[in-house]
């Protein structure tokens, strides 16, 4: 590929280390012709790259003091302008509709402002709306090639399992009030994942209550997670709030059945890998929703893994390629800074 073709794209999270995670695939896939380096403020105010990429926004500027996060509005503010001034393009991957946690007015003035003063957006599925005109689709991988060599642990019958982090909207406390409602003793519910002071004494009390239900609160690495999901017969993923989800990708990826909200892009994914592979609730969640779901997923362990449509990494890295590029012959109006 001519020099001149080559681009480097730096992106707004810092370097990741799992194959879990987005970032980590996505870079694996990248095309011929396209570096990837990760954030630090240093090197997106001195580095010399042609594509600003923004994933998640909102840690951009969130911080646990007031200091640390006027400190980060101003130069998250101070950022986007210097872009403008290089005219080096942001390209946005849309990975919630909006930040899961609320973080204030001066956040959502500083997100829109960067919205207007981006090129391209990426929408993982069809639909998601953008708040700009310039949109593209392309899906979330998947994360059967990144673990087809790595050793599945047997399902455990009646094994349910949460896993990811452990957030008040990822549902928690309705998973577990619904799984103490159940009357199988054959059952049990395991939780994995980190989750915050709150929602840990929560899982530990109803694990007191209840002695089918365990824990794992922590973060563990990929070898872990894997284990995790294999002992699993069936993934149940609650979330009061549910978009884009890896999470469901990666269990699907791992053969495992998924128990989740009906959503639209849930329900897009059911039918694109099948019924056998989902059961979509509506409203809260139910012992007997987890009663037949359960009793389907264990009637399809062992049957291979779900067929995926367009959704290998190295396709997805080409279609950033392309969009990238796109968006270097795209110039932004950057407009001033409004409540």
């Amino acid at each position: 590929m001519n020099s001149s073709h080559r681009i480097t794209v730096l992106h707004s999270a810092h370097e990741p280390g799992r194959n879990v995670d987005y970032l980590v695939q996505l870079v694996g896939g990248a095309s011929e012709g396209v570096s990837h380096v990760f954030f630090s403020w240093q090197t997106a105010f001195l580095g010399r790259y042609n594509v600003f990429h923004v994933h998640w926004p909102e840690t951009l500027i969130r911080g646990r003091r007031a200091p640390q996060r006027i400190g980060r509005a101003i130069f998250f503010v101070g950022l986007v302008s210097l872009l403008k001034l290089r005219r080096i393009p942001i390209v946005r991957t849309l990975h919630n509709i909006e930040p899961h946690e609320n973080g204030g007015r001066l956040e959502r003035a500083l997100l829109r402002y960067c919205d207007r003063s981006t090129s391209m957006f990426i929408r993982l599925n069809p639909i998601t709306e953008s708040p700009g005109s310039s949109a593209v689709t392309i899906l979330h991988g998947h994360y059967k090639d990144c673990f087809s060599a790595v050793s599945r642990a047997e399902s455990v019958p009646g094994r349910i399992l949460y896993f990811g982090l452990v957030r008040t909207y990822k549902g928690i406390e309705s998973l577990l009030r619904a799984f103490e409602e159940t009357k199988d003793d054959r059952q049990s519910l395991r939780i994995v994942g980190r989750p915050d002071v709150q929602l840990k004494k929560t899982v530990w009390d109803a694990a007191l209550r209840d002695q089918r239900i365990s824990y794992r609160l922590q973060f563990v690495d990929d070898e872990v997670l894997v284990r995790e999901i294999g002992e699993a017969s069936l993934v149940v993923l609650p979330y009061l709030q549910m978009h884009n989800s890896g999470s469901l990708l990666l269990a699907l990826s791992l053969g495992r059945h998924v128990l989740a909200p009906n959503t639209p892009v849930n329900a897009s994914i059911l039918i694109e890998v099948g019924a056998r592979w989902m059961t979509l609730f509506d409203g809260d969640l139910k012992p007997e929703f987890i009663d037949q779901a359960l009793t389907k997923a264990q009637a399809m362990l062992g049957i291979g893994l779900p067929v995926f449509n367009g959704r290998d990494w190295k396709t997805q890295g080409e279609l950033h390629r392309k969009i990238y590029f796109q968006a270097m012959q795209v110039k932004v109006s950057h407009k001033p800074l409004t409540p």
